[in-house]
């Protein structure tokens, strides 16, 4: 895990440390949203509901690509790569959004898929209890053609 650097203004020393505290509490809670967040996008994937996960998007997604931009990434996901079949986090990042308690969490995943192994990458805005996709990549690690060789 890594979190965003900042300055402290606090003055007491105690007060800092509940600072940190709490705010690795909820970093960690925000942590779990995204992570619950992750396994919907994959099975909305496997399902074909890229309409959906465009719609449950982030404004920031939206901007920068359409929804039929979207629609033929995710056909062209599961023509090359197939279906998860398994996932396994490698780390996670957090960092302050604005001046509330959203945050923005980063997520990578090393995944297996049925056509070829990659590396994922997820950012979400996490607020009110909500994950928003922002940004997705998907990196082959094994090409599709070689995975079906081992």
């Amino acid at each position: 895990m890594r979190v965003a650097g900042f300055q402290f203004v606090l003055g007491n020393p105690v007060d800092q440390q509940r600072f940190m505290m709490n705010y690795m509490s909820d970093l960690e809670a925000k942590q779990k949203i995204a992570a619950n967040a992750v396994q919907r996008f994959h099975n909305q994937l496997g399902q074909g509901q890229c309409e959906e996960i465009y719609e449950q998007a982030n404004e920031i997604l939206k901007s920068s690509q359409s929804q039929a931009e979207l629609v033929r990434f995710c056909a062209t996901v599961q023509r090359e790569f197939g279906s998860v079949e398994s996932t396994e986090q490698i780390d996670w990042w957090g960092q302050p959004a604005n001046q509330q308690a959203d945050q923005y969490i980063l997520t990578r995943y090393n995944t297996r898929f049925s056509n070829a192994s990659a590396q994922e990458i997820f950012v979400w805005l996490v607020k009110d209890d909500k994950a928003e996709l922002v940004s997705y990549q998907v990196n082959p690690s094994t090409p599709p053609s070689e995975i079906n060789r081992t």
